[in-house]
């Protein structure tokens, strides 16, 4: 199994840079950074200059979509960026949740979202695709092989989507072994409906990593940050199959504290290192997980738990 970190979105492009070149020199295999508006920074310029100033690490957004950018415009950018860094850029894209909202436009339909993904995988091949009453067009020169275009998902829709249509899936699910199952199910009934097999088909999952030694403090972490994605209705289809009623997830906030522990254990990795180390160990021996994607935190800082989370757990899974 693979292991890519997320840089922080918050911080100066200068530092984000070093960032991903420390990533690099840590043994992470990829490194990804959030397409948001609000810090004023763009994600493509800043992965571009990361691929400039690394040789091996895997880049990607940590998610764009194709509402604030157009499919066309992400076929270009993907086309850029495998001239730039040959194998190594990796297009994730979702549905945008709060994004779209900056430019006063509501996140992709899953409709789009499978016609995005039909469109900037037929531009990359040197086809020819149509938007609106256009005719049919294409990008001049365009040569293979392109990077994969990886639905960013969390539903079964989304991830019927994937299944069907793109190169990989980022699930943002929770990685209990009924959760996994369950999205694979999805999986297989969106490949059904386009015919192929999902045999190569590889699964990179999100999630929060949080290297907490304070038990009460890594509780609580875990409780807030759940709350928090819950009331955007995160992880909804994730939590009733783990048998969560709908009601509660109406009003999360009534959910006991004891049972929101149990769940983020379901969801999150949050607590020492080692013990973190090995469920990401049973995790990788499941052969359900491709790729694990970190969102690293702790109390000394991006750069020491980086360095942290790395010692302990690249050997192991090497």
């Amino acid at each position: 199994m693979l292991l890519d970190i997320q840089v922080p979105m918050q911080v100066p492009v200068r530092e984000q840079l070093e960032m991903f070149r420390l990533a690099e020199s840590l043994g992470y295999d990829g490194a990804g950074v959030a397409d948001h508006m609000e810090y004023g920074r763009d994600v493509f310029t800043t992965l571009t200059s990361a691929a400039m100033q690394t040789d091996h690490i895997a880049l990607f957004p940590c998610v764009s979509n194709p509402v604030s950018r157009h499919p066309w415009v992400l076929a270009n950018i993907m086309h850029t960026m495998e001239a730039l860094a040959p194998g190594r850029f990796r297009m994730v894209i979702g549905a945008g949740d709060s994004v779209p909202i900056h430019i006063g436009r509501k996140p992709a339909a899953v409709a789009e979202m499978r016609d995005a993904v039909v469109s900037i995988r037929k531009l990359l091949r040197g086809e020819q695709v149509s938007f609106g009453e256009e005719p049919d067009q294409g990008i001049i020169g365009v040569e293979p092989p392109a990077p994969p275009v990886i639905v960013a998902a969390g539903g079964r829709r989304m991830t019927e989507v994937a299944g069907e249509v793109a190169d990989e899936v980022f699930l943002l699910t929770g990685f209990d072994e009924r959760i996994i199952a369950m999205a694979r199910r999805h999986l297989e009934t969106g490949a059904a409906r386009s015919g192929r097999l999902l045999d190569a088909f590889k699964v990179s999952h999100y999630t929060v990593v949080r290297i907490e030694n304070d038990k009460m403090a890594a509780a609580e972490f875990g409780r807030t940050r759940l709350l928090g994605w819950l009331k955007q209705s995160f992880f909804k289809s994730s939590l009733l199959e783990l048998g969560v009623p709908a009601e509660a997830l109406q009003h999360p906030e009534t959910i006991p504290a004891a049972e929101l522990d149990n769940l983020t254990q379901a969801l999150f990795l949050i607590g020492p290192v080692e013990e973190i180390s090995e469920r990401l160990l049973d995790i990788a021996r499941s052969g359900r997980i491709d790729r694990m994607v970190c969102n690293v935190s702790g109390p000394d800082g991006w750069q020491a738990t980086a360095q942290a989370f790395a010692a302990s757990v690249l050997p192991r899974l090497r």
